[in-house]
């Protein structure tokens, strides 16, 4: 069976190149595939023909970070149903949850095996059957992708770097954005009461949200 791949990485990657000044009609040219079949949200690239366009790029655009600007350049909704069952998520690990699940829908040789622990959710990127067709780029795109993903679907700004809590962390930053003018504050609920107690109840000033 050959494996494939939807389109959807291969078209960030296309506009990361564009944005660098990367001739895409030749570099598509090169590796032999059509531009209206980037452009179809619902096409998909043979796995061996995906990989021979991502190489193209990085030799083409000379950018060790191909990868990372690519899934920058994801418009959250470009992964349809599975971003959509990330954003019902309750939780970032439900949202991380919903994505390995789903992925096979997006590339039919790749699974994210996720762990849920008591106290962290971790997840990987396998290949098992042809582990050779997972190339470093592929994968920090996924990852990439994902943390950017589960960020937009929860509304909450898990940090990029260091984003494993095991016990006895550091707290992170949590940032919450709220385009309503008339909307100054939070009031936040902290609830740590299965032994007892009650929760915890603070106001806290918000902030206007970010310009870019």
């Amino acid at each position: 069976m050959v494996e494939t791949i939807l389109v959807t990485s291969s078209r960030a990657l296309i506009l990361a190149c564009e944005e660098m000044g990367v001739d895409t009609d030749s570099m598509l040219q090169a590796v032999g595939v059509a531009r209206g079949t980037i452009e179809d949200p619902d096409a998909r690239l043979p796995a061996e023909q995906a990989r021979a366009l991502w190489a193209k790029a990085y030799e083409l655009s000379g950018d060790p970070d191909l990868s990372l600007h690519a899934a920058e350049r994801l418009p959250f909704g470009a992964y349809k149903v599975i971003d959509y069952m990330a954003q019902q998520a309750p939780t970032v690990g439900g949202g991380i949850g919903r994505i390995s699940d789903y992925f096979p829908l997006i590339n039919s040789a790749v699974r994210l095996p996720i762990e849920v622990g008591t106290h962290r959710v971790t997840f990987d990127v396998v290949c098992p059957d042809t582990p050779e067709m997972l190339t470093r780029p592929y994968s920090e795109y996924i990852f990439a992708a994902v943390i950017l993903r589960t960020r937009i679907a929860s509304g909450i700004d898990y940090p990029l770097e260091d984003s494993v809590f095991p016990p006895g962390f550091v707290p992170p930053a949590l940032l919450w954005h709220e385009t309503a003018p008339n909307a100054d504050a939070w009031m936040v609920r902290i609830d740590l009461t299965s032994g007892g107690g009650s929760p915890l109840t603070i106001l806290v000033p918000g902030a206007p949200p970010p310009t870019s």
